[in-house]
């Protein structure tokens, strides 16, 4: 670029560090790739994506650049939007009375609200991308033999699965604790399995 000042003008303030250290590596190991927000001719600012790898000279020092640039707006903006929903349904588990558990495709732990902390003995933090039947052990109260795994089995039929029987969770700390529960599959907006949650309720009152 004979006038790099012409474009980087035009880089967000927020986003111009980040892509002057990038240029910076660039020259000191020959490629970069990077994401900024550009003032276009229309007065607003866009989303790019840079890739880039520097073309050397005789003496292998940077002479000049080759590499592609995309508009990603588009995606940046459904991120925000996808975002902006995990943290509104993340409020609104946090404040219900149940405790609610999600899990991933994988069977491992996405979040789990404070009611579920509560019972369980396992803070969020800890209990993220571990194996749901890590946290959530349960036995028939009766026999006091394991009880199936209900999310597997609302993975593999793709239908809501609901407790039978007396059934007790198998708190970390507070002992065995009595419960019902339900899991039910999470559908994404194509109607495909992207999760699943887990809500149960203390019934040692009832």
């Amino acid at each position: 670029l004979a006038d790099p000042n012409f474009w980087l003008d035009r880089v967000h303030t927020e986003d111009l560090p980040r892509v002057l250290r990038e240029l910076k590596r660039l020259q000191e190991v020959g490629e970069v790739a990077l994401e900024y927000r550009f003032l276009n001719a229309g007065g607003s600012y866009r989303w790019f994506r840079l890739r880039g790898r520097s073309v050397l000279g005789e003496r292998g020092k940077p002479q000049r650049m080759a590499g592609s640039l995309a508009d990603v707006s588009d995606r940046k903006r459904a991120e925000a939007q996808t975002l902006q929903e995990k943290e509104r349904a993340q409020v609104t588990l946090a404040s219900i009375a149940d405790a609610v558990i999600t899990i991933d495709t994988a069977g491992n732990v996405e979040y789990i609200n404070p009611v579920a902390e509560r019972l369980t003995g396992f803070a969020n933090e800890e209990a993220h991308g571990i194996p749901l039947p890590t946290v959530f052990r349960v036995e028939d109260e009766a026999t006091g033999n394991p009880v199936g795994d209900p999310v597997a089995r609302a993975f593999a039929e793709e239908i809501a699965v609901g407790s039978e029987g007396n059934i007790v969770l198998l708190s970390r700390h507070a002992g065995p604790v009595a419960i019902d529960f339900s899991a039910a599959p999470i559908r994404d907006r194509a109607g495909s399995v992207s999760g699943v949650v887990l809500v149960f309720h203390d019934m040692s009152r009832e």
